[in-house]
């Protein structure tokens, strides 16, 4: 199961909801935590796409944990 949480500017994250729609039946897909940021980075980065919307270009990975000096390290570049 996958559940989609998005880091906010302050450090929080947004729990998104994702509905299973199977034939005529839909499911919710309860919020999960993840183990680890490593585990939600893995995963993001295996599927880049779920960041974005269908009327947006494709999104690429081109590499995990950019360091940017001073400021800490971007997750997904």
């Amino acid at each position: 199961m996958l559940i989609l949480f998005i880091e906010t500017v302050d450090g929080g994250y947004l729990k998104v909801p994702i509905i299973y729609k199977q034939t005529a039946k839909s499911t919710k897909l309860m919020p999960q935590d993840f183990d680890s940021e490593n585990e939600l980075q893995q995963i993001l980065a295996e599927s880049p796409e779920l960041l974005m919307d269908d009327s947006e270009p494709p999104v690429y990975l081109v590499q995990r944990e950019v360091p940017l000096g001073n400021a800490g390290y971007l997750d997904l570049l």
